[in-house]
């Protein structure tokens, strides 16, 4: 992945989370939901700790 790639992955990302909590504070919590929000922000934290390295 290029550094390119990854950076517009991370956007993707974080924007992706924003709805979710969004949408998890309208309509409250729901599984799913919650473990494919738990899911993108290991994701964007594991970007993010190899873009810091």
């Amino acid at each position: 992945m290029t550094p390119e790639q990854k950076e517009a992955l991370k956007k993707d990302l974080e924007s992706s989370i924003n709805v979710r909590k969004i949408q998890e504070s309208l309509l409250g919590r729901d599984h799913g939901h919650a473990e494919r929000l738990r899911q993108e922000q290991s994701l964007l934290r594991r970007l993010t700790e190899e873009s810091d390295s």
